[in-house]
């Protein structure tokens, strides 16, 4: 089952992640999968025993990609893709707030039975469920702590995808109002989403006086508009540039070809 995901999405580096990091997985949680056989299907609309979408999994590639992918899919067949994601989003909270955590993680020196130890306490005090806490734990005794940012960026995406959100940030000189942000919202909506469409928009907000006014829009889907002050005056800027070493140009040609580009 899980030859048929790999063997369709992420390419060479994130087929053996994600094969490596779901072989762990499956293997390491017996209770879990009888748990989950004695659960049933789950509830309507529930994608709990389903395979996932390859075509979502195809959204992120490489080695972290592959480790998001895995992750995702142990979660997706269990029906915890939010729960999940939820879960990963505190542990990434937590390793920010504390930089050394991380470090612990990747520091070769530090033996690996050392590290388990202490991430399992950690995650057993935070009562992670079992499918986060082993995935994070794979992810330690494979040495790649260091590419957690990365996976937990990936997974984000996929879990982006799987909900139908497309996050957009607007930055700008001064805080919107709640009837700007309300309006800007419905802006966004109309321009990225079909008619009738399932998706949503998820606004994020950020104050940069640097842009001196005016806004800045980036979307998860990478489309990006900038109407900010400091972007024209840019882009002003580069136009006098180009005209002024036009004008060097002109300077360098004999006078009998100069006077045909007044």
């Amino acid at each position: 089952m899980l030859g048929r995901v790999v063997s369709r999405a992420g390419g060479p580096a994130a087929a053996a992640a994600r094969w490596t990091a779901a072989r762990a997985l499956s293997g390491s949680s017996p209770s879990a999968a009888a748990a989950e056989a004695a659960a049933g299907p789950g509830a309507p609309g529930s994608t709990k025993g389903k395979e996932p979408n390859p075509l979502i999994l195809n959204k992120v590639t490489g080695t972290a990609g592959g480790y998001a992918q895995a992750l995702y899919s142990v979660a997706y067949r269990a029906g915890q893709v939010g729960p999940v994601e939820k879960e990963f989003d505190t542990f990434m909270e937590t390793a920010a707030k504390q930089p050394g955590m991380l470090t612990f993680l990747t520091d070769p020196t530090i033996e690996g039975d050392r590290k388990l130890k202490s991430l399992t306490d950690l995650l057993t005090a935070g009562k992670f469920q079992e499918s986060t806490a082993n995935f994070l734990k794979v992810v330690t005794a494979n040495g790649r702590a260091n590419k957690l940012e990365a996976i937990h960026r990936d997974f984000r995406l996929l879990c982006q995808v799987h909900f139908g959100e497309i996050h957009c940030k607007v930055t700008s000189a001064r805080a919107l109002t709640e009837a700007e942000a309300k309006q800007c919202k419905e802006m966004l909506q109309k321009m990225l989403v079909k008619p009738n469409g399932k998706h949503k928009v998820i606004l994020t907000q950020v104050v940069d006086e640097s842009i001196q006014s005016g806004y800045k829009i980036e979307t998860s889907t990478n489309k990006m508009l900038d109407q900010s002050f400091k972007a024209r005056f840019q882009a002003i800027e580069r136009i006098i540039q180009e005209t002024y070493r036009e004008a060097q140009e002109m300077d360098k040609l004999p006078d009998d070809i100069a006077r045909k580009y007044p």
